[in-house]
């Protein structure tokens, strides 16, 4: 076939080369820009500015953190309770040293534990698991202090164990803490001597720890 006829097959005719032009501008119309979309319109709601959220846990240094299940004592019906789900943490405060255990609930994050930490607390595990310890506390959850029989249970055993060594190792912690008195009573003579006695019973648990890590050395070494 000669080009001359190749050319006149796919030539188009002049009444399709106007459909296909009109089709063009058909489309066009539908891109074409409207008269007064550069106009902005400002929201009816202002949306808040971003609120920084408050803990009370700025000026605390996190010493442990599990999650665990918190327990709480029934003495009317003399039956544990669960108190909620949560990370169960130990806080030292950066200032004043002082610690404290904090838990939280899940999802809520309404306190479900709060309350300092004490020489005097001694962690005993529940005869019913092998996963969970309890302890007493004046706990502030509700706002007041209260005395209360609590309990928190982990995933494992050795999650468990390492919770009790954490704890037992904040408890060392407060020995070189000076001890915190409310200024309130500062001035009284009863709290001057209770001030002195305890000041005279840390200074005996330090003996006795220094007492006990000699102890220690000179056994392992006698092996």
């Amino acid at each position: 076939m000669k080009p001359q006829q190749l050319n006149v097959l796919f030539a188009k005719s002049p009444a399709a080369l106007k459909k296909a032009d009109t089709s063009v501008d058909q489309d066009d119309e539908m891109y074409i820009t409207e008269e007064n979309d550069h106009i902005q319109f400002e929201p009816v709601v202002q949306m808040p500015e971003k609120v920084n959220l408050v803990t009370g846990e700025e000026d605390e240094k996190v010493m442990y953190s599990q999650r665990a299940k918190l327990f709480r004592f029934d003495m009317e019906i003399s039956q544990w309770k669960e108190r909620g789900v949560g990370n169960l943490k130990l806080l030292k405060n950066n200032q004043n040293g002082r610690l404290r255990v904090l838990m939280r609930r899940e999802q809520v994050l309404k306190v479900c534990a709060n309350h300092w930490i004490t020489t005097a607390m001694n962690l005993k595990p529940l005869s019913c698991s092998d996963r969970a310890w309890m302890w007493m506390a004046s706990d502030f959850s509700d706002g007041d202090a209260k005395l209360e029989q609590l309990a928190a249970k982990f995933k494992t055993p050795q999650l468990a164990e390492e919770f009790k060594l954490k704890f037992e190792e904040c408890q060392r912690l407060l020995l070189d803490i000076p001890l915190q008195t409310p200024h309130k009573l500062v001035n009284t003579g009863r709290t001057a001597q209770l001030i002195k006695q305890a000041e005279e019973m840390k200074s005996g648990l330090k003996d006795l720890k220094s007492f006990l890590t000699c102890q220690n050395k000179d056994d392992e070494s006698a092996k």
